[in-house]
């Protein structure tokens, strides 16, 4: 039995099970059937017989087809400001990619403060601090950005894969890796997954964090992780190299070859400052997030920064907004048909048993 069907079984067999069982009391059978689908839904996620957005279409198209939801209650997770504030951030984050923007951040960081193999991992951190806001997805950060410079920063002080890995380019591989999942829970817009966590809250609990709140919360542990790993790393991956007084030069070199800021840049790094000032004073400014990374994303196509080819072509950004609306819609559905209010009952009582 192939991997792809053994997971179709174990997707449709759960979702099966939970839709055949008697309706609990308390619940409605359309309540017991849209959970049955959203469980199903969510394992479709974990084992991907298919990809996660085809997942969600045809968790969406099976609600519609049976009557378990309305056509526009399936689909009204497409029109949810959440979904769309990282669909516009994902267009941000292609236009530090096509600019070089990015790796130009990094390299000025390293120009000013690798010195050492200790000072090249806080450089790696602090420009994954830098840049994380503006780009959602943890892939196209680590790999697009970061990889490439950890890779050269490597081949230079000669440490490659293999007997030479642990001169250097092992700790830095390191520091890179953990830093970029700490700068995820950083920022709503640091990675996919923020957004959807607080679209699910607002749609299933009334609980609205803004991009502000989320960044005040999460600014302090996420700052001392970051103090942290490259630290932690130089403990459990020691580089071989301590002193690094070539770095400074191999910054100096790159950004040489770069050349100046072309007009590209310079928007995108006003549009990325923009971003950041009005999320950060939503309260005040009545701009939600989704609103202003619309605004971004406006400005970067008039000025040329990306054209319409650029969003079309932005896989990431098209495949998130279908899995995340698909599960939003499922989400939402699920606490209008009065499920997770019975559930909370049910473990609110359990609970309080269990203290008495």
């Amino acid at each position: 039995m192939s991997k792809t069907l053994r997971n179709w079984i174990i997707v449709l067999g759960l979702g099966l099970i939970v839709w055949i069982c008697p309706t609990p009391e308390g619940l409605t059978p359309k309540a017991w059937h849209l959970f049955a689908i959203f469980i199903a839904t969510i394992a479709g996620f974990i084992l991907q017989p298919i990809s996660m957005g085809a997942v969600a279409f045809l968790a969406l198209t099976f609600c519609a087809v049976t009557g378990v939801l309305k056509t526009g209650e399936a689909l009204m997770g497409f029109g949810n400001g959440t979904i769309w504030l990282i669909v516009c951030a994902f267009f941000l984050s292609r236009g530090f990619i096509k600019t070089g923007f990015g790796k130009r951040i990094a390299f000025v960081i390293i120009k000013y403060i690798g010195r050492s193999s200790l000072s090249l991992g806080y450089s790696i951190a602090l420009s994954e601090l830098v840049i994380s806001p503006a780009m959602p997805s943890a892939t196209a950060r680590g790999g697009g950005v970061f990889y490439p410079i950890v890779q050269s920063l490597s081949n230079a002080f000669g440490s490659s894969p293999g007997p030479t890995a642990g001169k250097i380019g092992k700790y830095l591989m390191q520091v890179g890796y953990h830093t970029d999942a700490v700068t995820c829970m950083m920022f709503l817009t640091s990675m996919a997954g923020n957004p959807l966590c607080v679209g699910l809250a607002e749609s299933t609990l009334g609980v609205e964090v803004t991009w502000m709140g989320w960044a005040v919360a999460a600014i302090v542990p996420g700052l001392i992780s970051l103090f942290l790993v490259p630290l932690v790393m130089l403990k459990l991956s020691p580089p071989e190299l301590k002193a690094m007084p070539d770095a400074h030069n191999l910054a100096v070199k790159e950004l040489e070859n770069m050349g100046p800021m072309t007009l590209q840049e310079k928007v995108l790094a006003f549009v990325f400052v923009l971003c950041l000032i009005l999320w950060a004073t939503g309260s005040w400014t009545k701009l939600g997030a989704t609103p202003v990374a619309m605004l971004a994303v406006s400005i970067m196509l008039v000025f040329k920064v990306l054209d319409w080819k650029d969003i079309l072509s932005e896989k990431g950004a098209w495949d998130a907004m279908f899995w995340m609306g698909g599960l939003v819609a499922l989400a939402t559905a699920l606490a209008k048909s009065g499920f997770i209010a019975w559930i909370a009952k049910i473990i609110g009582t359990a609970i309080a048993a269990a203290n008495l």
